[in-house]
């Protein structure tokens, strides 16, 4: 068999790199979903320096290797590669931000509740039955991009976790709804648009194929799990809080429900001490305050 038609040497190089991220998630030095941002984003910039150096025509060659074309695939003049391959590729900048937009929001709270390996499985078995439904209804149309992927942590969401509230993107306004109104008014929107004449670029017909794919895949490789998220112990922290400035910071900490607030008053308490044990400068750093001399105090 030839090897060009399994993956071509240009595309070689982004399907390594996809994955070197993903091995890096699963070998919990991030979460998943950062190692999926990094490999799509790295995916993209090889395209954009492939465009920056390469004649347009050569280009054009190099990313279209990259997309998945069914009908190209049967007949065995498309490399295979790109069944994975396009799941991490976009089209332009708005494309990509728009879709790591999206796996950020909704990815990190559901990997949160099931797990790296179980959300990369579901991730990429949704992205492949987004593909196998587009080319069911466009066997000859080329089509690329994470949104399928997606649609698909969308639906396994809402099979396993419907009554959770999270942050989700409704329309085009992010409103934290409990996960089922949120998976049902995306699905309301894609079915909408797929019965609409005209085609305007958008494969519509592959979000409904992944939504579908994640909703019934879900159950069957996971078990619903009690899940509530993790409250930090703060009591390391009152070793530093020397005074009644820095005292009243930590009790402002403890009480802080918002993350993100709770993570403003963490920056301005570690800013305003010194390390009791060398009397240097402290500084936040994810789940601890350290000071340059390595001084950690975790919480």
């Amino acid at each position: 068999m030839d090897l060009g038609v399994i993956v071509s040497p240009y595309s070689s190089l982004g399907l390594a790199l996809i994955f070197v991220f993903i091995i890096l998630g699963l070998k919990k030095k991030m979460y998943m979903v950062q190692s999926l941002l990094l490999a799509n984003g790295a995916v993209f910039f090889l395209l954009f320096l492939y465009r920056t150096i390469l004649p347009l025509n050569d280009y054009m060659l190099i990313h279209f290797d990259h997309v998945f074309w069914a009908e190209g695939i049967v007949a065995g003049s498309h490399p295979y590669g790109s069944i994975l391959l396009s799941m991490f590729t976009h089209f332009d900048p708005l494309h990509i931000i728009f879709n790591m937009v999206f796996l950020l929001i909704l990815g990190t709270p559901f990997e949160e509740r099931v797990g790296s390996k179980r959300f990369l499985l579901i991730y990429l078995v949704s992205g492949l039955g987004a593909e196998l439904v587009f080319s069911l209804f466009s066997f000859s149309t080329p089509v690329i991009g994470a949104s399928g992927a997606i649609a698909g942590i969308i639906g396994a969401f809402a099979a396993l976790y419907p009554r959770d509230e999270v942050f989700m993107p409704v329309v085009v306004i992010l409103m934290r709804v409990k996960v089922i109104y949120g998976a049902m008014i995306y699905l309301a929107t894609q079915i909408f648009w797929t019965m609409m004449p005209g085609n305007p670029g958008i494969a519509y017909t592959a979000h409904l194929g992944g939504f579908f794919f994640g909703l019934f895949m879900a159950p069957l490789i996971t078990k619903k799990r009690d899940w509530s998220p993790k409250e930090p112990d703060f009591s390391a922290l009152k070793e530093l809080a020397n005074g009644k400035e820095l005292q009243t910071i930590l009790k402002r900490i403890e009480k802080e429900d918002e993350p993100e607030v709770r993570k403003a008053w963490l920056e301005e308490f570690a800013n305003k001490n010194i390390c009791p044990q060398c009397i240097s400068k402290m500084k936040l750093v994810g789940n601890s305050i350290e000071c340059s001399n390595g001084h950690r105090y975790r919480f």
